[in-house]
């Protein structure tokens, strides 16, 4: 759950924005902030829909019918896990194009 959004507020860099993505579950709907964050250090909360539950249900059924070309294609899907505290690093590194291993990053919490 993220009910209270103030540990990932304080996360942020000056001026960040803390980004809700998707629609939460209903007892998830919720959440609790301190506006001193927000105001003295010019944090933003913002929310975004990826895609609706139709499109959602295409891509999950797509990946099934092809998880086996997934699996032997290592290469093609590398990935580096990181904790969500590490986000302003790998921002840093995508931006100024020190991903030379060519990585999706995971984010988590």
């Amino acid at each position: 759950k993220n009910s209270d959004v103030g540990p990932f507020l304080g996360m942020l860099k000056f001026n960040g924005t803390y980004v809700r993505v998707g629609i939460p579950s209903g007892s998830d709907m919720n959440f609790n902030y301190d506006y001193i964050p927000l105001i003295f250090t010019q944090k933003k909360i913002a929310g975004s829909i990826v895609t609706g539950t139709r499109r959602m249900k295409r891509m999950l059924q797509m990946t099934k019918d092809e998880l086996e070309s997934y699996a032997n294609d290592a290469e093609e899907w590398n990935s580096k896990i990181v904790n969500f505290d590490q986000v302003n690093d790998v921002m840093d590194d995508l931006l100024n194009g020190r991903n030379a291993n060519n990585w999706r990053y995971v984010l988590v919490w």
